[in-house]
């Protein structure tokens, strides 16, 4: 129905003749209405008749008469016949509540009742008058709205559209379309999709919704009154990521196009990075119909999470996280094992171990596959006995070997075995299946293979020394007791004892090892492994024992080391790098010319890296070949 509004200027004057109402309609819209046929002696000042006719809410009614010198004896309102107001002044006012006439056309009358003014006997004793009667048709409409109830809600060429009825009556004021959101928030939360003040438009098409769930109801306001619809609720699927396949630090990913793709702003395909650091945007397009691309350069060491995010045109005033469609898929670049708390690798066969859960698995290298396993309980350090190749763990006073053939196969020894005071936690075999360890207050050097001790010292500088590979060179250290110096030296074993060869300068030396290869190549490196502010840069060197002459020796970044290996003449270090934002990676240098082999990105929270060969491995259980950095 068409709404209108009734508008008609009144004025009635007087003259030496009568004079009669004029009427004029202010738009094209306005219902006609019969201009009264009343002629009169006043003149009448009338709100809100000089601009409305229509009645929804209760009104205020003003009346100022000029009756030129007459007396006003009464002024009365009627609706029909009842009377809704009496007074005897002029000027007066009164509130029209026109609710309980219902809805449709009334008629207002107002009768004023004046004396002649004549002077006669009647017109003292108030036995004669004028009467005046004015009349108006009005319409009323002040009841409570009636409900309008949604009747459809679709997908209209790729957005959403809800559909209620039509509010038909003259009291319309607005609509108001909510949404909430579902089971991803309280169930009395209602966000105002639309206000609309057209009683015509009765849909609204929902930028806001891309997927999941929506329920919607309307409000319709009339009278300042509000009735509320029934709630309906639409769901439909969130898109899906879908991983289709990994290669190396590269993986596809795709996902199906977004049924409401016109309601699509943009969308977004995020892994974590290192805290406090944004995700990084792998990719992003405000084209709807992209739904797949292959993501390079991804992040080593731990399953990350990846995820789509898809972002409405209209953001209504919600969390995001509950506007945004988003679906995430998990997984790890590189090959995937079982995680582990410790790793090492044999430096003569190509197998490497994990210890984790209480398990030991062996690996076979470079195939990533397990070989076998068997149960271990805590041990506090572990290594490859460089004779035989049997995987040996140490705890406290004893020491197990596993054959690398079947790990079951064990052999347990104690210190007291070997005439030994004790294990140093730096304990090792060497190629000529000899160990040292701690005699009376200082060193012995043990022949497993004689099941004798070869020399003995009572020298404490020999304390906590290292066995080379080769078996013929130790090396101590001496801490200077300040700034985290210390002195390091080398002594050659001979057929009676341990001989001074000499000591490396003092220095700060974080890492000290053997490169395991069977020989007496002596590992330093210099500074703290951790970032120090003002500490970039740290001195790896590589020594023969023999001459103490530094073979190898370039600077590095300030990081962890995580390993070196012979084969592949490779060292590793676990750098975050204020380069990069403060990003973690490996760098992996070739340990005899200081070439940068490759730089490995690293994902966030993993704890732990190790090199082996060309392959690095993390905690987390997945190993990558590094020569696709």
């Amino acid at each position: 129905m068409k709404r209108n509004m009734l508008s008609l200027a009144v004025f009635v004057g007087l003259s030496a003749a009568l004079w009669s109402c004029e009427h004029q309609l202010d738009s094209e819209n306005f219902l006609e209405i019969a201009p009264p046929d009343t002629t009169t002696m006043i003149q009448v000042s009338l709100s809100p008749f000089e601009n409305q006719y229509l009645f929804t809410v209760p009104t205020w009614v003003s009346y100022d008469l000029n009756t030129f010198g007459l007396t006003v004896y009464n002024v009365e309102f009627y609706v029909g016949d009842q009377l809704i107001h009496s007074d005897n002044k002029a000027v007066g006012g009164f509130v029209f509540e026109p609710s309980p006439w219902g809805i449709g056309t009334e008629t207002m009358s107002m009768v004023v009742n004046t004396d002649t003014n004549t002077g006669s006997l009647a017109d003292m004793l108030k036995a004669e008058g004028f009467v005046f009667k004015q009349e108006w048709e009005v319409l009323l409409d002040g009841g409570s709205p009636n409900v309008v109830e949604i009747t459809r809600i679709e997908n209209k060429d790729g957005i959403l559209e809800i559909e209620w009825e039509e509010y038909e009556r003259f009291n319309f004021q607005k609509y108001i379309l909510y949404r909430n959101f579902g089971e991803v928030e309280w169930s009395g939360q209602a966000h105002v999709i639309a206000e609309i003040t057209d009683p015509t438009q009765h849909s609204w098409l929902d930028s806001s919704f891309i997927g999941g769930t929506g329920i919607y109801w309307v409000e319709v306001y009339g009278s300042q009154q509000k009735a509320t619809s029934q709630k309906q609720q639409f769901d439909f699927p969130k898109p899906q990521l879908e991983l289709l396949w990994v290669k190396g630090d590269s993986a596809s990913f795709r996902w199906t196009q977004n049924a409401f793709h016109r309601a699509v702003d943009h969308v977004t395909v995020t892994v974590p990075d290192h805290y406090p650091q944004p995700a990084i945007t792998l990719f992003s397009s405000e084209n709807s119909t992209d739904t797949a691309f292959v993501a390079n350069n991804l992040l080593f060491g731990s399953t990350s999470e990846y995820t789509l995010s898809v972002y409405p045109k209209t953001n209504i005033p919600a969390n995001e996280d509950i506007q945004v469609m988003r679906s995430s898929v998990s997984f790890g670049i590189g090959i995937k094992f079982s995680p582990f708390e410790k790793f090492i690798g044999d430096p003569v066969n190509n197998l490497f171990y994990g210890y984790g859960e209480g398990k030991i698995r062996q690996y076979a290298y470079p195939e990533l596959v397990k070989k076998d396993s068997c149960g271990s309980s805590f041990f506090e350090h572990w290594f490859v006995s460089l004779y035989d190749q049997k995987l040996v763990t140490q705890v406290y006073s004893d020491m197990t070997l596993h054959s690398h053939n079947e790990l079951d196969q064990i052999t347990t020894h104690s210190y007291s075995d070997f005439g030994l005071n004790g294990f140093w936690s730096n304990l090792s075999i060497s190629a000529n299946n000899r160990l040292v360890g701690p005699v009376g207050f200082s060193t012995g050097l043990y022949d497993l293979t004689n099941q004798q001790m070869v020399v003995s010292s009572d020298n404490q500088e020999l304390d906590w020394s290292t066995l080379s590979p080769d078996g013929n060179y130790i090396f101590t250290r001496k801490y200077l007791g300040y700034a985290d110096q210390m002195t390091i030296t080398i002594w050659r074993i001979t057929a009676t004892g341990f001989e001074a060869i000499g000591s490396l300068p003092a220095n700060n030396y974080s890492v000290l090892t053997w490169v395991p290869d069977g020989g007496h190549r002596l590992v330093a490196l210099t500074g703290y492994q951790f970032n120090m502010e003002g500490a970039t840069e740290n001195h790896f060197g590589i020594f023969d024992a023999e001459s103490l002459r530094e073979i190898s020796g370039f600077q590095v970044k300030a990081g962890y080391f995580a390993g070196i290996d012979p084969v592949s003449e490779l060292v590793a270090f676990t750098i975050q790098s204020p380069d990069y934002g403060d990003r973690e990676f490996v760098y992996v240098y070739h340990y005899d010319t200081g070439d940068l082999n490759s730089r490995v990105p690293l994902s966030p929270k993993t704890d732990n890296f190790y090199l082996y060969r060309s392959h690095l491995f993390s905690s987390k259980g997945f190993g990558i070949d590094i020569s696709i950095f």
